[in-house]
Formats: C-alpha cells, structure tokens, sequence
C-alpha cells in the first residue's frame, strides 16, 4: 500500500474568490485570465474568468497552471472529484486541486506517459472511498487533513499493466460520455422550441367524447383466456397495460363477446398501473387485456373538422396524445384506485377541436425529434452505467 502524501500535493482555494471579488477584476484583462472554479462537478460550469491579481492581505491568488490535475469538492457534493486536463485555474475555498508530486512521477515511470489515465483511474477506483471523508450532515465538508493522513491505495494501482488496461476500458466510456453530451445539448435545443401544447384553435372547448370514440378493454383476455383464442390467421393484437412491452399476444379475430378495433389508428391508453400513459398505434386490429382502453377519432370529427388522410390523421392523434398527456396523469394521480377514470373523463373533460394544419405537424415532428433524442440519451446512459458498474479492477 501507498500513502496518499507519497502521491498528491494539495492546492487550497482562495477565500477571496467571491462573485463579487470576480465581478470587480473583470475589466482587468492582462494576458493570463485564469478559470476560476468552485464544488461544482459539471464540466461546463465555472464562476467566470479572472487575471492574476491580489488578494485581501496584498497577496497574488492561488493559481494551478500547465498541469493535470483533479478538483476535489470541498463543500456542496463534498468529496465528488472531477479531471481538470491542462490548463490556467483558480478555485476559491469551496474546492481543492490534487496533482501529482514531482517525486511520485520519478519513482514510477509510467506516470511520465500515462499521468492523465492515472487521474482518471484513481477518480474512477477511489470516488466511493474519497467521499467518505466527508461529513455526514447537511453542510457536508470534505475532510483534506485525515485524507492525507489516513489514506492509501494499492501499488498495484501504479503499475503499467493496470494503466494500460484502464486506459482501454475508459476510453469507450468517455466516447460514450462525449456522445450523451453533445445529444442533452440537442436535447435542451429542441425543448426551447415547444414550452407546452397550445390550443391552436378559434372555436370553442369541446367535451373529449365529441372527440373520441374508446374501446373498452377485455377482463376476459387473461393469458388462459388467449391461450384458449388461439390465432388462425385471421387475428387480433391483444395489446397490455405496459408501455414498455406494449403486445401481450394474439387471439382470432372470431372470438366471441371481445370488444376490438379493426383497420384503425388509435391512442393506447393505460387504465391501471403507469394508469393515464398514453401512446400511438398504426393502423390495425387490436383488443387490449383489463389493463388498457383504446381511444380513436370519432367519424363525424374527422368528417366536421375536413380530415381526409390518414397522414393528417396520425397528425391529429399525436397532437392530441401530446396536449392530453400530463392531463391524463394529473386525472390518475386523483384516482383513489389509481384507475383512469375514462368514463368520467369522456363525459366532462374540455379539449380544444384540433385541426390539422402544417402547424400542427410541424409541431409533433419537433416533439418526435426530442422525444427520440431523449430515449437515444437514456440508452447511452444505460450503457455508460452497464460499463461504469463493472469491476474491472480489485482494488
């Protein structure tokens, strides 16, 4: 094992580092502007840029410059590192920066290539261990003295097989990491474009059931109950309460006292469970088990208001399920058994009459865009996390 002073020296942070200490050197360009830096574990943040100047007692600040090293928060999420590469810092007394001492690097030659990896690594072997020096309460503070004097880490950690072997594994982490970033960016780019659905119609609200006809979901289509509707080809997709594995099986088209939609586009409606979730099916013939309702424009809305393709009506459908969804959540939550109460909803909920327009597809492709962002952004961080939780190393 190897002491922790054996390794890092330790930068403090500068009390005087201030917002308004910042704000009142900011006209003082000169040719070194340092980032100033806080607690704060989101590479894209920092208290703003400042030049090498004096302190309250007369002194220069503390600068760390043309060194790798690692920020360690003090206060806030204390303990929580992050990789600071290259560059000019400063940090005011929130924070720490750890570096490696000369004499460490000389002792292991590896750190002469590899000093970057090694930073990592250490942050990605020892983050749970780092945080426990802090304390336990609301205004935890990190605690540097006993972390110096307590902490080690093993020897193995300095070698070049580890190193080297770390150095591969990271790098499809941080391929990955660049990856959900640039796509959270187009994320919250797209999310600027639409704040919420808005009415965009002249007439007055109507009640949903002058909208919607709905399909009333099957108590009898339990897994006995379509083992014994067997398909013969002629069949229907018994569709299930759950968003996430949406078709529960097939049963034929003939069975007898099943309340279905045939050849339709609809809106797939959960009545128990993520109870008021919403989401669009294609054309086709469908029943649901008791977990779910299907909901699908009525002939003389699509007759009234002049929509005469399918396109335009997919269009309305998803606008619909767009402006309805946080309402139908709201209306579950209310539900004492957590059942949406669709009877009730289709007899006095008020809706806007939507009409198809180049405004309203305009408007569902953008939320199509952001919504495929946002499931493209999870799956990464699924995988990031699957790579991340892996115990690639004892240590």
């Amino acid at each position: 094992m190897i002491k922790i002073k054996e390794i890092f020296e330790c930068l403090s942070g500068n009390s005087d580092l201030t917002e308004e200490f910042i704000y009142k050197h900011v006209g003082l360009r000169e040719n070194e502007m340092y980032t100033v830096l806080s607690s704060s574990t989101d590479e894209t943040e920092s208290m703003g840029l400042i030049p090498l100047c004096k302190n309250s007692k007369s002194q220069d600040i503390k600068v760390f410059k043309d060194r790798k090293g690692i920020l360690v928060a003090r206060n806030g999420k204390a303990g929580t590192m992050r990789y600071l590469p290259e560059g000019k810092y400063t940090i005011n007394d929130h924070a720490y920066i750890l570096y490696l001492k000369d004499s460490c690097k000389s002792k292991y030659k590896i750190l002469e290539t590899e000093e970057e990896t090694f930073l990592k690594y250490f942050i990605y072997a020892y983050s749970t261990q780092v945080k426990s020096y802090a304390t336990k309460n609301d205004n935890a503070t990190w605690n540097k003295t006993t972390f110096f004097k307590d902490f080690e880490i093993n020897s193995a950690d300095m070698t070049k097989e580890t190193l080297l072997r770390f150095k591969s594994t990271n790098k499809e982490l941080e391929e990955l990491a660049n990856i959900i970033n640039l796509l959270n960016k187009q994320v919250v780019l797209l999310s600027k474009k639409f704040v919420s659905i808005d009415p965009m119609t002249q007439d007055d609200p109507i009640i949903l059931g002058e909208v919607f006809d709905y399909c009333s979901r099957n108590d009898a289509l339990s897994e006995e109950g379509i083992y014994y509707r067997q398909p013969d080809g002629n069949d229907l997709t018994v569709l299930s309460g759950s968003a996430s594995n949406l078709v529960y099986g097939k049963i034929n088209k003939k069975s007898e006292k099943i309340h279905y939609v045939e050849d339709t586009q609809c809106l797939h409606l959960v009545s128990r469970g993520n109870a008021g979730k919403l989401t669009y099916l294609s054309k086709g013939d469908y029943a649901t088990n008791t977990n779910a309702f299907l909901l699908y424009l009525k002939k003389e809305f699509r007759k009234e208001h002049n929509i005469i393709s399918e396109h335009q009506e997919e269009m309305v459908l998803k606008y619909y399920l767009y402006y309805l969804q946080p309402t139908f959540f709201e209306i579950s939550s209310k539900s004492d058994l957590g059942v949406f109460p669709l009877t009730n909803a289709i007899s006095t909920l008020y809706v806007p009459v939507i009409k198809y327009s180049d405004e309203v597809e305009n408007i569902v492709n953008i939320i199509e865009q952001y919504e495929d962002l946002k499931e493209n952004v999870s799956t990464l961080k699924e995988r990031y996390d699957a790579i991340k939780g892996k115990q690639l190393f004892s240590v």
